[in-house]
């Protein structure tokens, strides 16, 4: 065996065929911490909520209300599909506010998988783009997590004067993320960026930002260093012993949320 090593051409071979080898296993292990999507839905849709599909890929749940005058479209995180939100979107129905959830593809009944950043960019597009035909002149983009990141790129490449921003416990970047892990050497093999850094500072609606001080997952230093970049009409609400996964429909992440939409609901 050994003496066919003594072949230049097969040496190289080998080699590259290492390196080939090694990205697909870094791909495989980026691909697993960015995005879990499960199919089966766990919940049922409430009587109150339609089913619909959004461009033959995209599965979506519409919570509507009456004479409302703006659709909160949420981007969801990166666990799951569309049915562990149901809950949420329905007491926020409640609350008034009616809310357009969807799933990227690869998500729940969404199709076209697997999931990556340009797709859910896309996703969101296609969704803020349906929810704009219902209420043609006030959205509030919610972004979860992940979701944060195809948030604050829709309104970074929309450009569009009359949307609300919600960022809900956002990361900087990939890079941080990995950086937070311990895996900073890995950071220069990163395919997705999800660079929110980068983006966020020129999105000029105004913004609120929800973070738990608690958070282990997605530390709060990522939303201060945020702030610090944003422009002038966001404002950063921290959460006393906030967790990543905790619901927002109680304590003061629920008052932040009446009042933003409060204020953002005036002419």
């Amino acid at each position: 065996m050994f003496k066919y090593l003594k072949d230049t051409r097969l040496r190289w071979l080998l080699l590259l065929g290492f390196l080939v080898l090694l990205r697909v296993l870094l791909w495989n292990f980026e691909q697993r911490m960015t995005f879990a999507p499960t199919s089966e839905w766990v919940a049922e849709l409430p009587d109150t909520a339609t089913e619909m599909t959004i461009d033959e890929h995209i599965s979506a749940a519409w919570f509507p209300v009456p004479d409302a005058n703006f659709t909160i479209v949420y981007c969801h995180g990166n666990g799951g599909n569309i049915s562990h939100r149901f809950a949420m979107a329905r007491h926020f129905q409640e609350m008034g506010w009616p809310v357009l959830l969807f799933d990227y593809r690869g998500y729940g009944k969404s199709t076209g998988g697997p999931p990556s950043e340009e797709k859910i960019f896309w996703d969101t597009q296609l969704a803020v783009a349906h929810a704009l035909n219902i209420h043609p002149k006030r959205i509030i983009l919610y972004g979860r997590s992940l979701g944060t990141v195809a948030a604050i790129h829709d309104c970074y490449w929309r450009r569009a004067p009359t949307f609300g921003l919600i960022l809900d416990s956002p990361l900087l970047s990939a890079k941080a993320m990995a950086e937070e892990m311990g895996l900073g050497w890995f950071s220069p093999l990163i395919h997705q960026k999800l660079d929110n850094e980068k983006r966020l500072p020129q999105v000029l609606v105004p913004t609120l930002i929800l973070h738990g001080d608690a958070d282990r997952i997605v530390p709060i230093s990522h939303s201060r260093q945020l702030k610090a970049i944003a422009n002038d009409v966001t404002t950063l609400v921290e959460i006393p012993g906030g967790r990543h996964n905790d619901s927002r429909r109680r304590g003061p992440a629920l008052e932040a949320l009446k009042s933003f939409i409060k204020e953002f609901q005036k002419p």
